[in-house]
């Protein structure tokens, strides 16, 4: 029996939907001067690490810990749709391996878990240069770095990536449910 090829993907962003824990989250105990819950869409992280503190009326650093360093966010945020379906079908030929940066790793296993996501092993590191292999990611910086190097990368379309216009996009994870072959269609978006 052949080994299966890693299929690295990034967790946060990619597989999970972030900005959805963020946008629920805010709404919940955030409200503006009248009192009324603040209103955020998906729209509104249109770039890397927006600029939202002020609206929610407190300082950038202040949201940055909200969003990307708060427990509940990490715990409560959904998976893309079609995430899970898409990772199954895709561990039918492939090693599915997470590759994540977080600062919470302690977080990463639970999630996948209660989500009932299949992955195979979770690589931690700060350096997804490292990896050789094909990586799904959604990170500009990453991805920017990764592609320079000539290093398979497929990037999880998302607007804060989407001037890398240069790199395969993996545009939304359902595409890989109705394809026939979803290894044939990251092979084809990544060549």
């Amino acid at each position: 029996m052949t080994p299966k090829t890693s299929l690295f993907i990034d967790w946060n962003g990619t597989i999970q939907w972030q900005i959805a824990g963020i946008i629920t989250y805010v709404k919940a105990n955030y409200t503006d001067r009248k009192g009324q819950s603040i209103e955020l869409s998906p729209i509104s992280f249109d770039r890397w690490n927006p600029p939202l503190g002020r609206k929610l009326g407190i300082s950038e650093a202040e949201f940055n810990q909200v969003a990307w360093g708060n427990e509940w966010v990490f715990r409560n945020s959904p998976p893309y749709p079609g995430a899970k379906e898409a990772i199954q079908r895709l561990s039918e030929g492939y090693q599915i391996i997470i590759a994540t940066s977080t600062n919470r790793p302690d977080l990463v296993e639970p999630w996948f878990e209660e989500n009932g996501i299949y992955f195979d092993d979770i690589l931690w590191t700060q350096d997804k240069c490292k990896i050789k292999g094909l990586l799904i990611d959604d990170a500009p910086e990453t991805i920017e770095r990764r592609w320079c190097k000539q290093l398979m990368t497929v990037r999880r379309e998302l607007l804060w990536n989407c001037h890398l216009t240069n790199v395969p996009a993996l545009k939304d994870w359902r595409h890989l449910l109705t394809a026939n072959n979803p290894s044939q269609a990251i092979a084809f978006q990544s060549g």
